[in-house]
């Protein structure tokens, strides 16, 4: 049995019912206007806000969003808000906010935080993305991209560290770089590379 309060008109709540055995819930709904779903087995209206544990259930994640977490199995110790780790199943670690880490299924301890931000990563590990496509296409472990598009072609290089809009844009393979600033060693393919302004 659950424990419910209900929104209803005009945003003023009335209790549909109330009674605290096991896990509890809290649904905000009203006909023809968007809900929100609280807790484990919460139900609401339609266009939903869900906010609990996401897929198999594991206590140790936390997700807010309708698809957030849906497919995890046994991955722990995640934060998703948004449309993030949408594919996520067993990565543990993780925190990803907007549409960010949304191929993930087994990678570990990376966040990324932008529409799009570690977007194809899927078992790649450690890696930091901030901003809109940073690392979008990356595959592999232990990259940092701070500032829009900053690595988004990186699909192999590893151990990179682009600071600024476009940093390491068009890097696709190479390793252990860096560069700090807007467009700074955008089209840089190689290994070993320092670079800093434009």
């Amino acid at each position: 049995e659950y424990s419910t309060i209900v929104i209803g008109a005009f945003g003023l709540p009335r209790i549909k019912s109330f009674s605290v055995t096991g896990e509890s819930s809290i649904a905000f709904s009203a006909s023809g206007v968007p809900g929100a779903a609280i807790g484990v087995g919460a139900a609401a209206d339609s266009n939903i806000i869900r906010i609990g544990r996401g897929g198999g259930a594991v206590a140790t994640n936390v997700r807010v969003g309708v698809s957030a977490l849906q497919n995890n199995t046994t991955g722990s110790e995640n934060i998703a808000i948004g449309s993030a780790l949408v594919s996520n199943t067993t990565g543990s670690l993780n925190i990803a906010m907007g549409a960010a880490l949304g191929s993930n299924q087994s990678g570990d301890s990376n966040f990324a935080f932008g529409r799009l931000a570690l977007n194809l990563n899927v078992s790649g590990s450690g890696n930091i993305a901030m901003g809109v496509n940073a690392l979008a296409n990356n595959t592999v472990s232990d990259n940092l991209a701070l500032g829009n598009a900053a690595l988004t072609f990186n699909t192999t290089g590893a151990s990179n560290l682009a600071i600024g809009a476009s940093a390491l844009n068009l890097n696709v393979i190479g390793n252990s770089n860096l560069a700090i600033g807007y467009f700074a060693l955008r089209a840089n393919t190689a290994d070993n590379n320092l670079g800093i302004g434009l």
